[in-house]
């Protein structure tokens, strides 16, 4: 999974909105704080989180993950039961 974390500082928002009156005085407070990472299948921290700063997040990602965690919860395959569940809209 890739998580994109924006960076917004108070001197991006335009002055009329409340929450700029709150940190006046501040132009580099930071209103969003990133927290750009990428993570494995089995939720590891791969790279990351970076927070407060602006940078490339890269990492080495071994594909084969993706198959072996789909086992631990496989959601289209052995659950997925067309013999058992039926789905259907009533109108009212």
């Amino acid at each position: 999974m890739i998580v994109v974390g924006s960076l917004l500082r108070l001197e991006q928002m335009p002055p009329e909105l409340p929450v700029a009156a709150k940190y006046s005085g501040l132009p580099d407070q930071l209103l969003i704080a990133g927290g750009s990472a990428v993570i494995a299948p089995n939720g590891e921290y791969l790279a990351g989180p970076v927070f407060e700063a602006v940078t490339l997040v890269l990492a080495d990602c071994d594909l084969e993950d993706i198959a072996r965690e789909s086992l631990t919860l496989d959601v289209s395959g052995h659950y997925s039961r067309p013999d058992v569940f039926e789905f259907r809209l009533r109108p009212s």
